[in-house]
């Protein structure tokens, strides 16, 4: 390992650590939180398309809990 490498390294680890304390623990799960995912050209045919193939299990194991749901929206522009 070079010593710039070595620096970089340890300067990551020290960063961590400073976030780390600077944030305390986890936040108390007080209420629920959104999470809204754009992928911009992708058309309800071809997302379906992805998640019966098998190209997308995330999404479709986040879809599956039903806690989540799917909606797309024609922006246009």
């Amino acid at each position: 390992m070079f010593p710039d490498d070595l620096v970089l390294s340890l300067q990551r680890a020290v960063d961590r650590l400073v976030r780390r304390l600077r944030r305390g623990g986890p936040p108390a799960r007080t209420h629920r939180r959104l999470l809204i995912v754009q992928i911009d050209g992708l058309s309800r045919v071809i997302l379906d398309r992805a998640l019966a193939s098998g190209r997308m299990p995330f999404l479709k194991r986040l879809l599956a809990r039903r806690v989540q749901r799917a909606d797309c929206r024609d922006q246009g522009g």
